[in-house]
């Protein structure tokens, strides 16, 4: 582990490899996205923030695009 146990989990990842912020999930938290082989739970409010909670960036994809109804 590269950072302390305060930043450990803290929505913002210090490590390269964003090891810090894996393995996070809250059982209190509502998942709108479940990420990193599902191992990472990302609340609603996390999503299209211009952060990348995600390895993989999913939580950034898709922001701002409108379905076609």
């Amino acid at each position: 582990m590269c950072v302390g146990a305060g930043e450990r989990c803290d929505g913002v990842p210090q490590c390269p490899d964003a090891s810090d912020e894996t393995g996070c999930w809250n059982p209190t938290q509502e998942c709108a996205l479940r990420c990193d082989a599902a191992t990472r739970c990302v609340p609603e409010s996390w999503l299209c923030d211009g952060h990348a909670d995600c390895l993989d960036h999913a939580d950034e994809q898709g922001c701002g695009e409108t379905l076609g109804l």
